[in-house]
């Protein structure tokens, strides 16, 4: 600014003397021509040169002004540039990211732009976020149902096993009675039907391991007892097993079989009266029992009792529990003693 008004300054003195000597001029002779345009033309030039300089003050004063600010913007966007945090790739996407920045160390001072470099290493170091998939929450709620009770998956065992007795497919039952008691030993109808099936199939040896097993379990258990009487008479052990009876008799109302039982081994040991005596004790609590009728009948007829043992006979055969072979023995032995 101090150049344009040296130069306004010089502008006047250079008016000024140009008046004076045009007076001056005037006084002696007239101008030329070619003088005046001279003039003239430098003044043309003179003022362009002003009007330059003017220009370019005014910008040079503009960009003193508002540069430093607009350079101090654009230093400011590119260090927000370089510190803002990368963006995470979307899961799924194949996006490669840049090499890891080093973290800074906690103990250095953090500034505003460190604290922002820090946040973003921050984020590019945490572990992605688990996007939980289709597949993931279909797991999520699938239903598990709560596991059986051993009892319960004995029970189960057993029933399929009785299935398969009922159909006699016994290997297979006798798989699901060992599968039962394998799941819960204390499962006594299993080992029941267990020890009733190998008796059928002829496996005494193993039909007697099984029971003796029971028996450790419950040695007062009245089945296994039966069931251990009854192998001792296939073995023609009959002695043993009324021996094994006697010393777990039950009351006689409670278990009329039990007493049944005992009293066929009494015919068997040729121990007639005492079959006789338990035989008439329980066809009092159920007379229409025609088996247990028969059995007093036989015992009755080798005492010797014939009108006793014929009217057993014949009220037998009134009964209806009889399968046809029996009715044949009686029918036969009716015959006999009508003819004696």
């Amino acid at each position: 600014m101090s150049l344009i008004n040296q130069m306004l300054k010089d502008l006047e003195t250079r008016k000024v003397e140009n008046q004076q000597s045009q007076s001056s001029l005037e006084e002696a002779t007239l101008p030329t021509l070619e003088g005046e345009d001279l003039f003239e033309s430098r003044r043309g030039w003179i003022k362009s040169g002003i009007g330059v300089l003017f220009f370019v003050s005014l910008a040079v004063g503009f960009w003193q002004f508002y540069g430093k600010e607009w350079m101090h913007s654009q230093n400011k966007t590119v260090l927000q540039a370089i510190t803002q945090p990368l963006p995470l790739p979307e899961k799924g996407s194949r996006e490669i990211l840049p090499p890891p920045v080093q973290a800074i160390s906690p103990s250095e001072p953090i500034g505003l732009e460190d604290k922002d470099l820090q946040e973003a290493v921050e984020a590019l170091e945490a572990p992605e976020p688990v996007v939980q998939t289709k597949h993931t929450q279909k797991k999520s709620v699938i239903k598990t149902h709560p596991r059986i009770s051993k009892e319960d998956e004995s029970e189960q065992a057993y029933q399929l096993g009785l299935q398969f007795a009922n159909r006699s497919q016994d290997e297979a039952a006798k798989e699901q009675f060992l599968k039962s008691l394998s799941a819960w030993k204390h499962h006594h109808s299993a080992r029941e039907a267990l020890v009733t099936l190998q008796i059928k199939r002829g496996f005494l040896e193993q039909a007697r391991e099984s029971v003796e097993e029971g028996r450790m379990l419950a040695p007062s258990y009245l089945p296994f007892v039966k069931l251990l009487a009854r192998i001792y008479v296939l073995k023609k052990q009959n002695l043993e097993a009324l021996e094994l009876l006697k010393q777990h008799a039950p009351p006689k109302t409670q278990d009329l079989e039990y007493y049944a039982f005992m009293a066929a081994i009494h015919s068997e040991l040729m121990q007639f009266s005492d079959a006789v005596s338990l035989y008439q004790t329980i066809l009092e609590v159920r007379p229409e029992h025609s088996n247990w009728r028969m059995g007093l009948a036989r015992a009755l007829e080798k005492e010797g009792r014939k009108e006793a043992a014929l009217s057993a006979y014949q009220m037998a055969l009134k009964g209806e529990n009889l399968n046809a072979s029996a009715v044949l023995y009686v029918k036969g032995r009716i015959q006999v003693l009508k003819e004696e």
